[in-house]
Formats: C-alpha cells, structure tokens, sequence
C-alpha cells in the first residue's frame, strides 16, 4: 500500500510548535509539511521511521519574521530491504 500526508501549521509570533512524527508501516509513505513561523517563534520537528518500504518527507517553512528558529532531526531503523 501506499500513505500520503500532508499537513499544514500556521504559527503566530513568539509561539513553540513541537512536531513529532512516527511511521511504522511497511507501505510507501510520502508526506508533505508546510508551515509559516511567525516572529520570535520556534518550530521544532522530529520524524522516526521504523519497517517502511519507502518513506519520503519533504518540509516547506516559511520564517515570517526576525529571531525564528527551527530545529529538525530524525531517526531511522532500517532492515534489509528498507530505504
């Protein structure tokens, strides 16, 4: 089978939006984040990935004012066949 997502986040000035994203599934899982920070504001995001056939994440951020910070990290545990 196949998982497509997308999500959408709109963060106003001197706010903190944790994202945390797991994919445990042996489908293919493509998936889209798009997300305007406002100023003074945090986004933070994480994805783990586990037993997928394919997984792609792409991620759009729009930083909408001064002193936005961004953080993004992930994991993956891969088997043979996994990408």
């Amino acid at each position: 089978g196949q998982a497509n997502t997308a999500l959408e986040i709109a963060a106003g000035d001197g706010t903190t939006i944790e994202h945390v994203k797991v994919v445990r599934s042996g489908a293919m899982h493509l998936s889209s984040l798009m997300a305007a920070i406002g100023a003074h504001a945090t986004f933070n995001s994480f994805a783990f990935t586990t037993a997928s056939a394919l997984t792609r994440n792409q991620m759009f951020l729009r930083f909408a004012g001064e002193g936005t910070r961004s953080n993004i990290g992930g994991a993956t545990l891969a088997r043979a066949n996994d990408h």
